[in-house]
């Protein structure tokens, strides 16, 4: 927590910038040293981005003294906060006190006088009692220090604690000023004279840690020393700071582990397995607390969610703190689904009160991983090629000032790709559906599966479990095409298992390799037909989508019709074999027969 405590402990003095006075200091007649009772009292307040300031080199600069800062609202004004409000709250009136010490002197200063309510609320912040100047007409009276080192000691101890406990005292008792403008700006005028607490009790959504709560006096004594300011301007800063967001993906396969990462390849019907994982902001006291933390998760039409299986689990660095489910007792989250104009698939995580409540404060900066599953679907609505089907998460929170909200976006994208076959013939008169075609991959050790779309087109069904026995048998349509969709990067063999009547099948297996190569958020697909690099034919608005290959099936050589010349010879050549084979019988006969 980057929270700058000697900063807020040197604005908190300055700002109440309050001494006891001595007699002489209040001597003089109508003077700008004494307090005119008849005047009413300003604050202004400028909110200004320390965080994003710092990081462009500007300095916080010395600590503010209650008067106008041109210098300041010049510098910082490209760093305005808008949205941001203070409540006020008059804990104590003004007067003067007079005491005579030992040995006999007369001592007289400023004193506060403390209300019933708010001498409770500061006591219970460890307010010392013995250091109270008097009580009169029901109020306690203080020192400034006395009341100042109270706050800086409470803040010491427990700083988020104090916080919470003057914000809520300031809510329940006070008055909220307008939300700071386009300036960073908010002021209250009218005000009675007195001591003052303010908190920052309303945020935006980027705020990570408001002001501590401070104390001013209305009016407050000039940095001269010499008169009294009636209208004061005070210059608190703070820290800002966004959640972070990232959105992966993983095709889900038999092996243990999974990998994520923001592209996946994977086949039609292929399980995908989804993960969101976004890190809180800091939350530092109610003020900063989250009212809304939601994801608004998009897929392209051709996924389909894998519905009630969202897990949320909470992290500090490696360590597991918490698992929410949507089976939980008290829900912590809620999940609804919903299909837009295009087809897309909506789902929404909401947080509960409960879940809220949970949150606030206790896993500040915590990291959530969210967890779903998904199935790449086994049709056209697919995107085949290296337009991808991307997949999109948009988180959206609010602090305490619910009219502001911010949102971050990331995406991850699934590939898929297919074959593009072409079934032709040596010379008219082949019939293409009489060829059949079976693929195995060979990277997973798997043949093929597959529903047919229509004639000549088929989408893989994500079995990853078939043998030859069970595979599809792909078959072009009349035309001569085969299309097979829904292929991942892998290496697959195809092989010819039957074709026309009068042609030669294929010898061997055809090797067709997919090669993705991952860039960031893209991946572009390229392909090898026996160890020979092709262009990818495109599919829609994807450029490298589908391998294209020609099968060519050849004749097969003509055995002879009966009576043909050849067939003669066969037959003639045979007898003349006869022939001879009888005359070297019936000669070798004859040798022995004498």
């Amino acid at each position: 927590m980057r929270i700058r405590k000697h900063i807020l402990a040197g604005a908190l003095a300055a700002v109440l910038g309050i001494a006891a006075f001595s007699a002489s200091a209040m001597a003089a007649a109508a003077s700008p040293s004494l307090i005119d009772t008849n005047r009413s009292a300003s604050l202004t307040l400028y909110k200004y981005d320390l965080t994003e300031a710092e990081e462009n080199g500007l300095s916080l600069g010395e600590a503010g003294n209650g008067t106008v800062n041109t210098q300041v609202e010049q510098s910082f004004a490209d760093y305005a906060l808008k949205g941001v409000k203070f409540t006020y709250y008059r804990i104590a009136d003004v007067d003067m006190h007079t005491q005579i010490t030992s040995p006999g002197q007369a001592e007289v200063k400023v004193v506060y006088g403390l209300d019933a309510d708010s001498l409770a609320q500061l006591q219970s912040l460890g307010l010392d009692m013995s250091k109270a100047v008097k009580t009169a007409s029901g109020r306690t009276y203080f020192t400034s220090n006395v009341l100042s080192e109270t706050l800086q000691g409470a803040l010491a101890r427990d700083e988020i604690g104090t916080r919470n406990a003057l914000e809520d005292y300031c809510i329940a008792h006070g008055s909220v000023m307008t939300e700071t403008g386009a300036s960073g700006k908010t002021s209250v005028n009218g005000l009675a004279l007195g001591m003052y607490l303010v908190a920052e009790t309303y945020v935006p959504d980027n705020v990570v840690s408001t002001v501590n709560p401070f104390l001013v006096s209305l009016p407050m004594t000039d940095p001269t020393g010499e008169s009294w300011m009636y209208d004061v301007t005070v210059y608190p800063k703070n820290e800002t700071g966004d959640p972070t967001l990232s959105k992966e993906v993983a095709e889900v396969t038999s092996a243990a582990a999974i990998t994520y990462a923001d592209t996946a390849t994977a086949s039609d019907g292929d399980v995908l397995a989804y993960r969101v994982t976004s890190q809180l902001p800091r939350i530092t006291s109610h003020a900063t607390y989250l009212t809304e933390y939601t994801f608004v998760d998009t897929l392209s039409p051709g996924i389909t969610y894998t519905k009630n299986d969202v897990t949320l689990t909470w992290k500090s660095g490696s360590d597991q703190k918490a698992v929410w489910t949507q089976t939980d007792a008290t829900p912590k989250f809620t999940v609804s689904y919903q299909t837009d104009a295009g087809d897309n698939e909506i789902m929404t995580i909401q947080m509960t009160e409960a879940g809220l409540a949970e949150i606030n404060p206790a896993y500040s900066e915590y990291n959530l991983v969210i967890d779903y599953r998904c199935t790449l679907n086994k049709d056209e609505t697919v995107v085949y090629g290296d337009t991808g089907n991307p997949n999109e998460v948009v988180l959206t929170w609010r602090r305490t000032n619910r009219d502001y909200s911010k949102t971050l976006k990331d995406d991850c994208i699934v590939y898929t790709y297919g074959l593009a076959l072409t079934k032709e013939f040596q010379s008219a008169g082949g019939d293409p559906t009489k060829a059949e075609f079976v693929v195995r991959n060979a990277s997973d050790g798997y043949y093929i599966k597959a529903v047919k779309l229509k004639d000549g087109v088929y989408a893989a069904d994500g079995t990853i479990d078939g043998t030859k026995d069970t595979a599809t048998v792909f078959t072009p349509d009349a035309k001569g095409s085969l299309t097979i969709l829904g292929l991942e990067d892998d290496t697959y063999y195809a092989e010819e298992i039957a074709t026309a009547e009068g042609y030669l099948l294929l010898k061997d297996e055809i090797e067709i390799r997919i090669v993705s190569t991952a860039g960031d958020h893209s991946r572009v697909g390229s392909a090898f037909v026996n160890g020979e690099e092709t262009t990818m034919a495109k599919s829609g608005l994807s450029a490298n989508a589908l391998v294209p290959l020609t099968v060519i099936n050849t004749l097969m050589p003509k055995v002879p019709l009966t009576g043909d010349d050849g067939l003669f010879l066969i037959p003639l050549f045979g007898s003349m074999l006869a022939f001879a084979s009888v005359g070297v019988f019936l000669l070798l006969r004859r040798r022995y027969s004498r």
